[in-house]
Formats: structure tokens, C-alpha cells, sequence
């Protein structure tokens, strides 16, 4: 920052199920989140991440008969292997907390995780998937739930496979392992319509000055750029303040438990009152133009 108060703080994106193996449970997509939407400052939309992820919970406990695990990343464990039957819980939890109106989504696929190079295909709900099928998997998810971003739908190496995501999936493309916050690999993706957002982590890059220069390339290009802490990172870790100075909209902090989490959802409210600084709008955010809700 250059001694201006930045005019906003990020919109926390919250991952509240958590992909991977759990006990008869394995769910491709590693991330599934909410994102608080039209909302009126950094406490209300807290409020509605915490609501959701305890009504999550219960409901969860209610369909598989037993209490959720916890997650790799602090979320629930994969309580299904479907994503459409995960969205649905969520979904659900978002209804009968009345917040339809105000809760948006978001997945992570973590592509390259469950990609087979040997067979050139995926690992998907117990068979091989193509690169098509998993394109049309994500394209009706985002169809039937309003989908902000989507992030890192293809194994990392596919740029072709990302420009026909960018173009059949009626959402934000974006990637994280992907893009790495690498210039190059940025700058290529976007000439090629491989992507309209990155996810930023200095770390990625090697130093803060390359991450910067990745992020001020799509920024000035009024493309998406997300911080995101590490799984198991430091809870002061730079991301979050380094979005907020440079006027990122959204940040990516975690489910709402667990230390350096919990942690920033407190330092975003805690900023947020300090300086008297509004949660950034999604409904007003020009990425985000394809979301309907209600």
C-alpha cells in the first residue's frame, strides 16, 4: 500500500467440503465453497458463512447417518462421491437459512490430483473420465447452482483443455496449480482464452515481486486474481493483506475453523471495522455478471 486506505475488504470464499477419501466416501473435486453475496459489510457475510457451515453439518449428519468427518482443510469430509449431490446439501443448507438470495458458490477441482498421465484420463467417481466428460460435469454444475469461479478444472499442463472450459462452462475459469502465479504461464493462458482469473500465492512464484508482477498482468486486464493461503499455512501469512492493498475482490480463507482460518475471518472483520471498510459486492463485481440468484 502507498500510505491510501484500500476501499474495500475481500469478500471471503470459504471451503465448507472438502474433497479426497473419507471412510466409503471419494469425491474428485477437492474444493466445494460459498461465497457470501449482496451482503452488507465483512460481519454479515461471516455470519452467513458460519450459519451455512453449521447447517451444512447437521444436514450432512442427517443424510449419511452419522456425524461428518472433518476434512483435509478444516471443511467436511466428502460426504458423497457426487459434487451434484454435495452442491445439493449445500444448497439446502443455504435455503433454510433464507439466504438464497445471498450465497453464491465456487469449486476447486484440483484437476491434476486425480488425472491418470498413464491414461491420459481421469479418475472420476470409479471410472475414467475425458477431458470432455469432466468439462460437462462442471458445465451443468454451474448450470443448475450459481457458480462464481470455477478453479483449475483440467490436469495443469492442458491449455487447450482450459480454453474449451473457458468457452462451454458458464463461469469464471481460473487457475491456481495451473498458473502457479507465473507470469509466462499467465500471459499465455489469457492470449489463448485459457483463463479469466488466477489464484495468487506468492510462494507459487518464489518471491513477492513475481507474484506481483502476475497479478498487476490480469489486474490491469480487469481479469480475476484471488488470494489464497496454503493448507496448513502460517497464520500470518501475507496474502490477505497484500489483496486488500491492491483491491483484490475476493480472498479464499477456509472453513470457518481451525486456527490460522479462523484467524482471518477475524482479521478481515477486525480491518473491516477499524477503517469503516465495506465487504466487496459480488453482485456488483463485473466477473460475476453470469450469476443469477434467487
Amino acid at each position: 500500500m502507498t500510505g491510501k486506505l484500500p476501499s474495500r475488504i475481500c469478500a471471503p470464499t470459504s471451503n465448507v467440503v472438502n474433497g479426497g477419501v473419507y471412510l466409503d466416501k471419494t469425491l474428485a473435486f477437492q474444493e466445494s465453497m460459498i461465497i457470501p453475496y449482496d451482503v452488507a459489510d465483512m460481519y454479515e457475510a461471516a455470519r452467513i458463512v458460519v450459519g451455512v457451515f453449521l447447517r451444512l453439518g447437521k444436514i450432512i449428519e442427517k443424510t449419511n447417518g452419522r456425524k461428518p468427518n472433518m476434512g483435509n482443510y478444516s471443511g467436511y469430509g466428502a460426504p458423497s462421491d457426487d459434487p451434484f449431490e454435495v452442491f445439493g446439501m449445500i444448497a439446502e443448507a443455504v435455503s433454510q437459512l433464507g439466504y438464497e438470495k445471498h450465497v453464491c458458490y465456487a469449486i476447486d477441482c484440483a484437476a491434476s490430483e486425480f488425472y491418470d498421465e498413464k491414461e491420459g484420463a481421469y479418475r472420476y467417481r470409479g471410472h475414467l473420465a475425458s477431458r470432455d466428460e469432466i468439462i460437462d460435469v462442471l458445465a451443468a454444475l454451474a448450470k443448475k447452482y450459481p457458480v462464481a469461479f470455477v478453479e483449475d478444472a483440467l490436469q495443469e499442463e492442458d491449455f487447450e483443455g482450459f480454453k474449451l472450459a473457458n468457452e462451454r462452462i458458464n463461469s469464471v475459469i481460473i487457475g491456481d496449480d495451473f498458473l502457479c502465479t507465473n507470469l509466462n504461464r499467465a500471459r499465455k493462458a489469457v492470449e489463448m482464452g485459457a483463463a479469466r482469473g488466477m489464484i495468487f500465492k506468492p510462494n507459487q512464484a518464489g518471491t513477492i515481486t513475481e507474484a506481483l508482477e502476475a497479478a498487476k498482468y490480469m489486474m490491469d486486464r480487469n481479469l480475476l486474481v484471488i488470494p489464497s493461503g496454503r493448507a496448513g499455512g502460517v497464520a500470518d501469512a501475507p496474502e490477505k493483506e497484500i489483496g486488500i492493498g491492491l483491491g483484490m475482490c475476493m480472498a479464499k480463507i477456509g472453513a470457518p475453523r481451525g486456527g490460522e482460518r479462523t484467524g482471518s475471518f477475524n482479521f478481515l472483520m477486525r480491518l473491516a471495522e477499524e477503517y469503516s471498510l465495506p465487504v466487496a459486492n459480488v453482485r456488483e463485481l463485473s466477473y460475476f455478471s453470469h450469476l443469477k440468484l434467487g
